[in-house]
């Protein structure tokens, strides 16, 4: 007899059709391999993602909001003007992530792996990015008002170093002493 857990899997990997548009809102999708698979336009709003392999997967203009990505794996994934509104981010890593216009508002990035993170034109408004990584991350045109984190730097240094955090035309800035 198959387990719970294979059953559970195999129904998810079932859903991942190409150009199926996903409705998975809510639903656990922790702990699983998702690597590579697309999730363009799905709603995954408040979906329990936690621990899950999305490397290089596909949220291009997804409803992420309310997700709960905590540790989760999103090496390399694209979340271009992905919706991450509220979504718990916590210690997830988010290396070499292409982020563009998405919207992180009021998500929380504590301890995210956000190094070589491409987030120009991101709304980061009210993030708690507390401990993040983002060593090379590049914040073009970012709007960050109300954030706290978004630039954590090592030690007692209290100037940004250029040649890690690449950012221009910021809208504005707080959270940084």
């Amino acid at each position: 007899m198959e387990s719970k857990e294979n059953a559970r899997k195999k129904m998810f990997q079932a859903l991942l059709k190409p150009g199926k548009k996903l409705k998975l809102s809510g639903h656990d999708l922790s702990c699983l391999d998702f690597s590579g698979k697309s999730f363009r336009e799905a709603d995954l709003s408040k979906a329990d993602l936690r621990k899950s392999d999305f490397s290089g997967a596909d949220f291009q203009s997804a409803n992420l909001k309310g997700a709960f990505f905590k540790r989760a794996i999103l090496k390399n994934a694209r979340l271009e003007n992905a919706d991450l509104t509220k979504a718990s981010l916590i210690e997830a890593d988010l290396s070499g992530a292409d982020l563009r216009g998405c919207s992180l508002e009021g998500a929380a990035l504590r301890r995210a792996n956000l190094t070589r993170a491409n987030l120009e034109g991101a709304n980061l408004r009210f993030v708690d990015a507390l401990g993040a990584d983002m060593t090379g991350a590049i914040l073009n045109q970012a709007e960050v008002t109300g954030s706290t984190g978004i630039i954590e730097l090592p030690g007692d240094k209290k100037k940004i170093d250029k040649k890690n955090i690449i950012f221009k035309k910021l809208k504005y800035f707080l959270g940084f002493k």
